[in-house]
């Protein structure tokens, strides 16, 4: 009984020891994103979480730490989210911290932290597998969430980016992963595992004879076991070695061609708290097109002028035919066209789109639309927004489960009283860019706001067809964004995730935000600093976009790496489980 009260003591150190890593690693990872970019941080930003999750004796452990690291990370980062809903950054914080339990218990289920169960070169590539594959995971269920994947740390060193061309920003996630994964591997082989009856995860009660700390069996560091963490370190370094030189050379590679000349607007009207308009219609009208028509009439030669997202009202035709205001959709209908034929040019904005018309909104089918309008042709074309975003435009469950949707409604941000219909997959929209020149043929895509966090979707987006296997079906992204709904960090994510869209696809990035930030990317990745717009500015900005004709692989076949990561770390734990399963009967046997 003595021995039990001394060694609770222990526990209780134990259980703050793994807390603390767990808050480091949070901390680390935070400040390797943007805004603060200290992108180095993120090679170690990992090692804490791996190490509180070393020494855990069951799964239900590693999926109780891995949870709680998660949510200490996802709590710190997407504070951003408060603004727009408090109960849904709650329930994004819990959803998102659900693939860091995942990751937890695969990396457990593997052994991967387990000395003498692989060899440390394999166990420092299954580590980096699982993650790269767990990420993937998450942005691939129920279309996903892409935020804050450990990958676009690597941003400032853009050479250390471009195999994502290959690998989407998983494969950066990969190399990352190594990094984190070599460190703790040599700890591990060289320090006692922390191991302990009664964390407080699914451990049972604490036994006397092993509450306390007890040091591997193993010795530290054995001559056969130092050569194996030698050659960890070699293939960790070959792997970054690799994408190093592979970065230098695509971006030595670079051929590109002059393209459109774009203007991006950016007004910068802010939201209420909740997503609230502070302008009505008429002003965000009155402004864009007073504003557009000076900059045109400074600027000759601008190609393609574009608007943010949702500037304008319903401006399909049946919504304008049935609009009660003829100013607030006939009028700016018809002030548009006058623009750009006035100044020979195009326009891309943001709009909504109102199909039918029932009595009620919430019943209505309204569409996050871009519209482009064209001095050069006598139709308006339109793409519907597809991936919408959770409790901001679409809530679960509408039609199949509707108990469940009012409760999950009330999640949504505060000023949303009715929901977007989502485009379909099939019909994505490239759009042909009309010129006074007729021999310029350009065309590009418009991802709406965070459909551009969206490697899966944009990358389809490009992808040839098979009339024309060879080419992509479009050379631009045009990217219209509305981050006004918050506050903080998220703006600079947001532009930070979007460098990776023109990476994986070679395809520069003109974007127009509502409150910033706007600017351009090229097809490598670099921003234009002279023509970047802060956040909580406005102002209007020029530049001739580059064409890039390069295919990559990623555009062809998108996240195949990221889905072979995850299909990889499933079957390392069907291998574990099986040889775990066979050892037993054999020590039975052995036994009998």
């Amino acid at each position: 009984m003595s021995d039990l009260t001394f060694a609770k003591p222990s526990r209780w150190r134990d259980l703050l020891t793994r807390v603390c890593l767990l808050a480091i690693s949070s901390i680390l990872l935070t400040f390797s994103f943007a805004p603060y970019s200290q992108f180095y941080l993120a090679w170690i930003g990992m090692v804490p979480w791996l190490l509180a999750l070393r020494g855990t004796r069951n799964i239900y452990a590693a999926i109780g730490w891995g949870f709680i690291g998660g949510v200490i990370f996802n709590a710190i980062s997407m504070t951003w989210l408060i603004h727009a809903t408090l109960l849904g950054t709650a329930a994004l914080v819990g959803y998102t911290s659900l693939f860091w339990a995942l990751a937890g218990a695969i990396v457990h289920a593997t052994k991967a932290l387990e000395p003498r169960r692989w060899h440390p070169a394999v166990a420092v590539l299954l580590i980096a597998t699982v993650w790269a594959g767990c990420e993937w995971f998450r942005g691939w269920l129920f279309n996903g969430f892409q935020w804050m994947f450990l990958g676009q740390t690597q941003s400032p060193i853009l050479a250390m980016c471009q195999v994502a061309d290959i690998g989407g920003v998983f494969a950066v996630t990969f190399w990352v992963m190594c990094i984190n994964a070599l460190i703790v591997i040599t700890v591990m082989h060289r320090a006692p595992s922390p191991r302990t009856r009664g964390e407080g995860w699914g451990e049972g009660p604490p036994v006397a004879s092993e509450t306390r700390i007890s040091p591997d069996p193993s010795p530290n560091l054995s001559p056969s076991t130092g050569r194996g963490v030698g050659l960890a370190s070699l293939f960790a370094a070959l792997i970054v070695i690799f994408t190093l030189l592979y970065g230098l050379f695509r971006i030595s590679q670079t051929q590109t061609t002059p393209g459109p000349r774009v203007m991006v607007v950016q007004p910068d009207f802010a939201h209420e708290r909740g997503g609230a308009r502070t302008v009505t219609w008429e002003h965000q009208a009155e402004y864009h097109l007073a504003e557009t028509a000076k900059a045109l009439a400074n600027e000759k030669g601008v190609d393609l002028v574009v608007w943010s997202e949702t500037v304008l009202p319903p401006m399909n035709a049946e919504a304008r035919r049935r609009a009660k205001d003829p100013r607030l959709s006939t009028g700016i209908h018809d002030d548009v066209l006058a623009l750009v034929r006035k100044h020979a040019t195009s326009l891309v904005f943001g709009a909504y789109a109102l199909v039918t018309f029932d009595k009620s909104e919430a019943d209505a089918d309204i569409r996050n639309a871009t519209y482009l309008y064209s001095a050069f042709r006598d139709d308006q074309l339109r793409y519907d927004k597809i991936h919408l975003v959770p409790y901001g435009e679409s809530v679960p469950f509408k039609k199949s489960i509707p108990w469940l949707h009012k409760l999950m409604f009330q999640m949504a941000a505060y000023s949303v009283n009715y929901l977007i219909t989502a485009g379909a997959l099939d019909d994505l929209r490239i759009f042909d860019l009309p010129t006074a020149d007729s021999n310029a043929k350009w065309r590009f895509v418009t991802p709406i706001c965070f459909e551009d966090i969206d490697g899966r979707l944009c990358s389809r987006m490009f992808r040839p067809t098979p009339d024309a296997p060879g080419v992509k079906r479009a050379e631009l992204i045009i990217n219209i964004s509305n981050d006004g709904w918050f506050k903080g960090n998220m703006r600079r994510q947001h532009f930070q995730n979007a460098i990776f869209r023109s990476i994986e696809n070679r395809a520069p990035t003109a974007r127009a935000d509502n409150t910033g930030i706007s600017g351009f990317i090229d097809s490598v990745g670099r921003v234009d600093q002279a023509t970047l717009m802060p956040e909580d500015t406005s102002g209007i900005r020029v530049a001739t976009l580059a064409i890039d004709p390069r295919l990559t692989f990623y555009t062809r076949f998108g996240d195949v790496f990221g889905a072979a990561c995850f299909v990889i770390s499933i079957a390392a734990c069907i291998v574990m489980f099986v040889r775990d399963r066979r050892r037993a009967a054999l020590s039975l046997q052995t036994h009998l």
